[in-house]
């Protein structure tokens, strides 16, 4: 099992064969998997989502106070991010290695830091 600093649910984008055998069944107690959720419907408890920064979840989640890790791919979502971060500061980016890559430890860092901020 699984031992959580928080309560409630932690959701993420799930794909096929990518977590660690029996993943799923370990973080059960902490944390749900889901392909996609409907923001107006998930827990109060909800801290963040992991965001690519889309117009459409950008408002969404503007629109129901739930705060932003930022990861744009292309387009728009560049732009958004420096909206979401920068402008209206409800949200945090996620900052790529030397390699390009998110790191487990950045977006744990960020997590941590976007939960403790009260404002």
């Amino acid at each position: 099992m699984v031992s959580c600093k928080w309560r409630g649910p932690i959701w993420f984008q799930q794909k096929e064969g990518v977590f660690p055998l029996r993943f799923q069944e370990r973080i059960e107690s902490c944390g749900k998997i889901v392909g996609w959720a409907p923001q107006q419907r998930c827990h109060p408890s909800i801290a963040c989502f992991v965001n690519h920064c889309g117009w459409n979840s950008t408002l969404e989640s503007l629109s129901n106070g739930i705060r932003f890790l930022c990861w744009p791919y292309f387009a728009d979502q560049f732009p958004n991010e420096s909206y979401i971060c920068d402008i209206w500061k409800v949200g945090l980016k996620l900052k790529k290695d030397k390699y390009g890559i998110v790191t487990r430890t950045e977006i744990k860092e960020k997590v941590e830091k976007l939960i403790a901020d009260e404002d």
